[in-house]
């Protein structure tokens, strides 16, 4: 288990070895799909009652640090 994030993991065959919410298939990038069209953190937890505030928060953390690191997708420039 990360330590840094103890509600995060990644398994092989489960979310197809996404990062998830521990004990749920609810990965990382569908918790960022809500938030990206407009939930907020406690509609999530309302619409998804296995989870709590805290893992939800803990996937956006998860989230921003991983883009923190130096691997980035390199966009191309619309012509």
């Amino acid at each position: 288990m990360n330590q840094k994030f103890p509600n995060i993991v990644a398994t092989p065959g489960i979310v197809s070895g996404r990062p998830r919410i521990i004990n749920t298939r609810l990965s990382v990038e569908f918790i960022l799909g809500l938030m990206a069209d407009g939930s907020s953190v406690e509609n999530i937890v309302l619409a998804y009652p296995q989870l709590t505030v805290e893992q939800v928060r803990e996937a956006i953390r998860f989230a921003t640090d991983s883009l923190r690191q130096d691997h980035f997708v390199e966009f191309q420039r619309a012509s």
